[in-house]
């Protein structure tokens, strides 16, 4: 048998041959008789006390044990399962954990001493309650408890997904419900609920084309009206503040035709450009010499006042420019004057007169008074035609010797030329040398208008 390697099963079949032969070995008192009555059961006990004889295994030639009684004769060294349980792989007659008295000592499971008391697995919503039990193979023993599975977590104040962590949920977009920029949130558990909480708070409103008060209006209580600078010349510089679709703009009046009047009138930084003035303009001419192509010539002496030239008169048989005075002069036929204005706290106020001068009105309207003269030498018809500058105004004419406490003189108002920001006087006559004056009021009590302008057109003899 030496030359086969010895299994389990072998080796106690070895340990039995030795023990059989080692019988003669066995004292006579060792009981180790073939015709034990029991069928040789306690072929190696004593039968007078019940144990095994101390030198039961002992050789009968020295008194030693045999060195190799239990070695594998292969490679000489005792087999490491010997005596192990191969069921279990617990050495046999070690106390298991399994309810039974494995060392023959009285006592059942008695290493494991906290076998039945209360035990609990798990955290979260996958924490349970059981007790202390034996494992499966004997060697030791687990808490008895049966855990549920984890879940996904939500917001409920619990840990679903037993991480040991309590509603940590993702946040989501909502709706709050609020109006503007207060509308968009994020849900957030708060307390086991969930709650929509702002991402963005009230705040001032301000031109943008939002709602950023949160009161459900867009760009309302935002500052208008004031002045500002365009950026443009002439008489496009002054505007108002204004805010257009969301956007803050100055917005000032439009280019107009450029006129003789020492204003840039459509904004292109030139001033009078294009020969819109008389070469005469703003010529001063000393007594007995008057004005030809921008130049002061001796005339003709004169008799009376048809004997000069337009715009002047014959002064001492000579003829000489008309002084206006305060007067504006109209321009030649086919030529506008522009005069631009605005009216103001520091203005007049009258009782302004209804439309075609039939009645005053309540309240005290501002007011300016702009009065004109024909210069041309002959009788001209003249398109008089306001522009409020976005504000609502109001026009009239009256004779030389406007009086705003009076309604005698007024030629003709009008307030309804398609919108509210312009009005316009038509086919006004001027005598040569007759003084007009032009009034220019607002339309409501007390307001203010922070710019105009009066266009006059000369449009030839009436």
């Amino acid at each position: 048998m030496r030359g086969d390697r010895i299994g389990p099963g072998g080796r106690l079949a070895v340990l039995l041959g030795l023990l059989v032969s080692a019988g003669a070995c066995i004292p006579a008192g060792g009981g180790g008789g073939g015709d034990d009555e029991d069928g040789g059961a306690d072929v190696f006990v004593d039968p007078d006390d019940g144990v095994p004889p101390r030198d039961m295994f002992i050789d009968p030639d020295d008194g030693v044990p045999p060195g190799d009684m239990f070695v594998d004769p292969d490679d000489g060294v005792p087999p490491g399962d010997m005596f192990v349980d191969p069921d279990d792989g617990v050495p046999m007659g070690d106390e298991r954990c399994n309810g039974e008295d494995d060392d023959a000592d009285g006592l059942i499971d008695e290493d494991w001493p906290a076998l039945g008391e209360r035990c609990a697995i798990g955290v979260g919503q996958c924490e349970a309650e059981g007790v202390v039990v034996c494992t499966p193979d004997g060697r030791g023993t687990v808490c008895g408890a049966m855990g549920l599975p984890p879940v996904a977590e939500f917001c409920n104040g619990f840990d679903d997904d037993c991480d040991g962590l309590v509603d940590e949920v993702e946040p989501l977009p909502c709706d709050t419900g609020a109006a503007g920029r207060c509308a968009g949130g994020l849900e957030q558990c708060v307390g086991g609920s969930p709650v929509c909480i702002p991402q963005l708070d009230p705040r001032g409103e301000v031109c943008d084309g939002q709602d950023d008060d949160c009161d459900g209006a867009i760009d309302e209580d935002v500052p208008q009206g004031e002045g500002c600078q365009t950026g443009l010349p002439g008489l496009c510089a002054d505007g108002v503040e204004a805010c257009v679709d969301g956007v803050p703009l100055c917005l000032g009046p439009e280019p107009q035709e450029e006129v003789c009047e020492a204003v840039d009138e459509d904004c292109d930084g030139a001033v009078d450009e294009g020969g819109v003035c008389d070469p005469c303009f703003e010529v001063e001419c000393p007594p007995g010499l008057f004005c030809e192509d921008g130049e002061c010539v001796e005339g003709e002496p004169c008799g009376d006042n048809d004997d000069c030239p337009p715009g002047h008169e014959c002064f001492f048989a000579q003829c000489v420019p008309v002084d206006p005075g305060d007067a504006t002069p109209i321009g030649q036929p086919g030529g506008t004057v522009r005069i631009v204005g605005d009216l103001g706290a520091a203005d007049p106020t009258w009782q302004r007169l209804d439309q075609g001068c039939e009645g005053r009105a309540d309240g005290d309207f501002y007011f300016d008074a702009l009065p004109l003269i024909n210069q041309t030498g002959a009788a001209q018809r003249v398109d008089v035609l306001g522009t409020w500058g976005g504000v609502d105004g109001y026009l009239h004419i009256f004779d030389e010797g406007f009086d705003p406490a009076v309604d005698a003189g007024c030629l003709i108002g009008d307030d309804d030329f398609g919108d509210t920001t312009r009005s316009q006087v038509v086919g006004v006559i001027f005598d040569p040398g007759q003084v007009r004056v032009v009034v220019v009021s607002t339309f409501d009590p007390e307001a203010l208008m922070p710019g105009y302008v009066i266009d006059i057109t000369t449009q030839g003899e009436p």
